[in-house]
């Protein structure tokens, strides 16, 4: 029996759907999503919604979540486990070990925004929750400023390769900066997994690598971007697929070995039964 690929949706796809669900015909396409695929949530696209309702005003709250309640719809769901495990896990088997904590159980996160009746109740920590006892709640101008420091951390992640003078971001230096992020041995064996198994995160790096060397780049005017290569990593898994509607994203990827993994929302659309 064939293995269903894996799909998970980026941000932006979870905003238009919410936008105008009926022209893109997700009341269906949700029903039957589970049919053909395996359907993940992904932290990273849970963080940045989430992140999001912190700059919006408490009278349009109901309107902002409801692009995380579309992330939240398919029947059948699952939630990826952080980028770090995942990569770990699926190309050298490792599995770390995890200690509970309601600050990262995304799950109740998308729970909590959807049953909040006010942004105000939300952010009081008073939020009672069905079935969970004790009271709940999320600081989202402290979520919103976490995810702009991890903005800037990935811009410390390009400084560096800036700051080696490299003369051009070759795979064999970013697969060693992987591997000794991952706190793997530095062998050769390690390298050419990591060049093969994150091809378009290598890819990704190098396009915005180039980028960053002009003196006028800024990386947070590619906020959404920085995203994206975030979530590039769960490619390392053939399996999986990123249903984004960043034309930019999947142009600048398009000779990548991982590119078919890559598909937009009118994709998906053309390979769901009905």
């Amino acid at each position: 029996m064939p293995i269903r690929p894996i799909v998970f949706f980026d941000t932006s796809v979870c905003i238009d759907l919410a936008h105008f669900p009926e022209a893109h015909d997700w009341p269906r396409i949700r029903k039957c999503l589970g049919i053909d695929f395996r359907y993940r949530i992904a932290p990273v696209t849970v963080y940045e919604l989430v992140a999001g309702l912190a700059t919006g005003g408490d009278a349009h709250f109901d309107r902002n979540r409801k692009a995380i309640r579309v992330l939240y719809d398919p029947r059948q769901k699952k939630i990826f486990p952080p980028v770090r495990s995942f990569v770990l896990q699926t190309l050298f088997g490792d599995r770390l070990p995890t200690t509970y904590s309601a600050d990262l159980d995304f799950r109740l996160w998308i729970k909590a925004v959807l049953q909040a009746p006010s942004r105000a109740v939300l952010q009081s920590g008073q939020l009672k929750l069905a079935n969970r006892p004790g009271t709940f709640g999320l600081a989202l101008r402290e979520i919103n400023q976490n995810m702009r420091r991890i903005q800037e951390g990935y811009a410390k992640h390009f400084k560096r390769f800036l700051d080696a003078k490299v003369p051009k971001l070759t795979r064999d230096v970013w697969a060693d900066l992987i591997v000794s992020d991952y706190r793997k041995p530095s062998t050769d064996e390690n390298r050419q997994l990591i060049s093969e198994r994150l091809d378009a995160a290598f890819r990704f790096d190098e396009s915005l690598c180039w980028l960053a060397r002009s003196k006028t780049f800024n990386f947070l005017k590619h906020k959404s971007e920085i995203g994206d290569a975030q979530q590039l990593y769960y490619l390392c898994d053939p399996h999986v697929y990123f249903v984004t509607n960043e034309r930019k994203l999947k142009n600048r990827l398009a000779a990548s070995s991982q590119a078919e993994q890559i598909i937009t929302y009118s994709d998906l659309r053309t390979r769901v039964s009905r």
